[in-house]
């Protein structure tokens, strides 16, 4: 995990697992979830493909677009989080 808040600070992150997606630079997708679902592979592989084909399209969302303002402190164990994560996706 870096040690920057860059994109959390920039989109209001607050829980973890966060998926963003970019396409040209721009940001195509963000959500918790992947496919609508979960955070299998298979829902990675299909967001990814459903994420290209809209931005292929020039489907962006806004260039200042920010995760609503949540009481929620999750993302202050992202280590915690991202390991958990990384090993589900087998990844590690």
């Amino acid at each position: 995990m870096s040690e920057s808040r860059l994109l959390r600070d920039r989109y209001n992150i607050n829980t973890m697992p966060m998926y963003l997606m970019y396409y040209n630079g721009r940001l195509a997708y963000a959500s918790n979830t992947l496919n609508g679902y979960g955070s299998s592979k298979d829902d990675l592989v299909a967001q990814a493909r459903a994420t290209l084909l809209s931005a292929q399209q020039g489907t962006f969302l806004p260039a200042d677009f920010k995760f609503s303002l949540t009481d929620n402190r999750l993302t202050e164990s992202f280590s915690a989080t991202l390991s958990s994560t990384t090993q589900s996706l087998g990844t590690e």
